[in-house]
Protein backbone atom coordinates (compact mmCIF):
# COMPACT_ATOMS: atom_id res chain seq x y z
CA UNK A 1 0.00 0.00 0.00
CA UNK A 2 2.78 2.19 0.85
CA UNK A 3 4.12 1.91 -2.51
CA UNK A 4 1.04 2.91 -4.26
CA UNK A 5 0.29 5.99 -1.88
CA UNK A 6 3.90 7.53 -2.45
CA UNK A 7 3.65 7.16 -6.30
CA UNK A 8 3.25 9.85 -8.85
CA UNK A 9 -0.36 10.22 -10.19
CA UNK A 10 1.25 9.49 -13.80
CA UNK A 11 2.38 5.45 -12.96
CA UNK A 12 -0.42 5.56 -10.86
CA UNK A 13 -3.00 5.68 -13.95
CA UNK A 14 -1.66 2.85 -15.65
CA UNK A 15 -0.96 0.51 -13.05
CA UNK A 16 1.12 -2.89 -14.36
CA UNK A 17 0.34 -5.72 -11.76
CA UNK A 18 2.71 -8.05 -13.53
CA UNK A 19 5.33 -5.11 -14.24
CA UNK A 20 4.93 -4.17 -10.25
CA UNK A 21 4.74 -7.69 -8.99
CA UNK A 22 8.40 -8.00 -10.62
CA UNK A 23 9.73 -5.09 -8.81
CA UNK A 24 7.91 -6.29 -6.19
CA UNK A 25 10.15 -9.76 -6.24
CA UNK A 26 6.41 -11.23 -6.12
CA UNK A 27 4.17 -13.40 -7.98
CA UNK A 28 2.82 -12.25 -10.97
CA UNK A 29 -0.57 -14.11 -10.06
CA UNK A 30 -1.06 -13.22 -6.93
CA UNK A 31 -0.60 -9.24 -7.39
CA UNK A 32 -2.93 -9.68 -10.53
CA UNK A 33 -5.50 -11.71 -8.40
CA UNK A 34 -4.86 -8.55 -5.46
CA UNK A 35 -5.42 -5.93 -8.28
CA UNK A 36 -9.01 -7.88 -9.23
CA UNK A 37 -10.21 -8.42 -5.44
CA UNK A 38 -9.66 -4.60 -4.99
CA UNK A 39 -11.87 -3.58 -8.12
CA UNK A 40 -14.73 -5.73 -6.06
CA UNK A 41 -14.40 -3.22 -3.25
CA UNK A 42 -13.92 -0.22 -5.35
CA UNK A 43 -10.40 0.89 -4.53
CA UNK A 44 -9.20 0.28 -7.98
CA UNK A 45 -10.92 0.17 -11.56
CA UNK A 46 -9.70 -1.83 -14.70
CA UNK A 47 -9.60 -1.26 -18.86
CA UNK A 48 -8.13 -2.53 -21.48
CA UNK A 49 -5.30 -0.56 -23.42
CA UNK A 50 -4.37 -1.38 -26.82
CA UNK A 51 -0.68 -0.42 -27.04
CA UNK A 52 0.99 1.09 -30.49
CA UNK A 53 3.80 -1.30 -31.36
CA UNK A 54 6.24 1.23 -32.11
CA UNK A 55 5.77 3.98 -28.68
CA UNK A 56 4.52 1.59 -26.53
CA UNK A 57 1.74 4.34 -25.69
CA UNK A 58 -2.00 3.12 -24.69
CA UNK A 59 -4.04 4.68 -28.22
CA UNK A 60 -7.18 3.07 -27.17
CA UNK A 61 -8.79 2.23 -23.63
CA UNK A 62 -11.94 0.32 -23.22
CA UNK A 63 -13.49 -0.96 -19.90
CA UNK A 64 -14.22 -4.21 -21.13
CA UNK A 65 -12.76 -6.52 -24.30
CA UNK A 66 -16.41 -6.19 -26.08
CA UNK A 67 -15.08 -2.50 -26.80
CA UNK A 68 -11.77 -3.38 -28.46
CA UNK A 69 -11.55 -2.28 -31.78
CA UNK A 70 -9.51 -4.31 -34.46
CA UNK A 71 -7.97 -1.20 -36.29
CA UNK A 72 -6.38 1.63 -33.95
CA UNK A 73 -4.28 5.13 -34.76
CA UNK A 74 -1.75 6.39 -32.82
CA UNK A 75 -1.61 9.82 -33.73
CA UNK A 76 2.01 10.13 -31.89
CA UNK A 77 3.74 7.82 -34.56
CA UNK A 78 0.90 8.31 -37.03
CA UNK A 79 0.53 4.70 -37.87
CA UNK A 80 -1.95 2.64 -38.16
CA UNK A 81 -1.91 -0.89 -36.61
CA UNK A 82 -4.03 -4.02 -35.90
CA UNK A 83 -4.92 -5.09 -32.30
CA UNK A 84 -3.16 -8.54 -31.52
CA UNK A 85 -3.83 -9.66 -28.14
CA UNK A 86 -0.85 -11.21 -27.71
CA UNK A 87 1.18 -7.90 -28.01
CA UNK A 88 -0.73 -4.95 -27.85
CA UNK A 89 -3.88 -5.71 -25.12
CA UNK A 90 -2.65 -5.14 -21.89
CA UNK A 91 -5.00 -5.21 -18.39
CA UNK A 92 -4.35 -1.77 -16.59
CA UNK A 93 -5.76 -0.58 -13.19
CA UNK A 94 -6.29 2.88 -13.99
CA UNK A 95 -7.73 5.26 -10.76
CA UNK A 96 -8.07 5.19 -7.35
CA UNK A 97 -10.89 6.88 -6.64
CA UNK A 98 -9.88 9.56 -4.58
CA UNK A 99 -7.37 10.72 -6.72
CA UNK A 100 -8.09 13.86 -9.19
CA UNK A 101 -7.62 12.18 -12.51
CA UNK A 102 -8.82 15.27 -14.47
CA UNK A 103 -4.92 16.54 -13.47
CA UNK A 104 -2.99 13.27 -15.66
CA UNK A 105 -1.15 14.31 -18.70
CA UNK A 106 0.52 12.10 -20.64
CA UNK A 107 4.25 12.74 -22.23
CA UNK A 108 5.24 12.44 -25.94
CA UNK A 109 7.03 9.06 -27.23
CA UNK A 110 10.51 10.08 -25.69
CA UNK A 111 9.48 10.04 -21.94
CA UNK A 112 11.61 6.97 -20.37
CA UNK A 113 8.38 5.13 -18.94
CA UNK A 114 6.79 5.52 -22.57
CA UNK A 115 9.39 3.91 -24.52
CA UNK A 116 11.75 0.95 -21.99
CA UNK A 117 12.29 -0.78 -24.71
CA UNK A 118 14.46 1.78 -26.70
CA UNK A 119 17.84 1.99 -25.61
CA UNK A 120 19.95 4.64 -27.54
CA UNK A 121 17.75 6.82 -29.85
CA UNK A 122 19.83 9.31 -32.38
CA UNK A 123 18.82 11.96 -34.91
CA UNK A 124 20.37 12.44 -37.35
CA UNK A 125 20.48 15.74 -40.20
CA UNK A 126 21.07 15.21 -43.67
CA UNK A 127 23.68 17.43 -45.66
Amino acid sequence: MRAIEETDALLLSHMRPYALADEWGADRRDVLRLFLLATRFGMLDFRWDLLCPMCRGARASVPSLSGVQQQVHCEMCNIDFTANFERSVELTFPRIPRLDWSKTVEYCIGGPTMTPHVVVQQLSRAR
